[in-house]
């Protein structure tokens, strides 16, 4: 069943998603080279990994 927009609103969320991890990473990148601790580099992984994980279906 195709409902009508909701490629559109894939493709979207999509490209938000996909921005938000490149901009983790590209922050990561710069901790990292700035020497911080690796803590602090850490925190962007972490957040690229969450980005990445699949949404849970609430009805399991």
């Amino acid at each position: 069943m195709f409902i009508a927009g909701s490629s559109a609103f894939w493709a979207s969320t999509t490209t938000i998603r996909s921005s938000r991890e490149f901009a983790f990473g590209v922050k990561g990148l710069q901790r990292f080279v700035r020497c911080e601790p690796l803590r602090r580099v850490h925190e962007c992984v972490f957040g690229v990994l969450a980005l990445e994980s699949q949404p849970i279906d609430p009805r399991l």
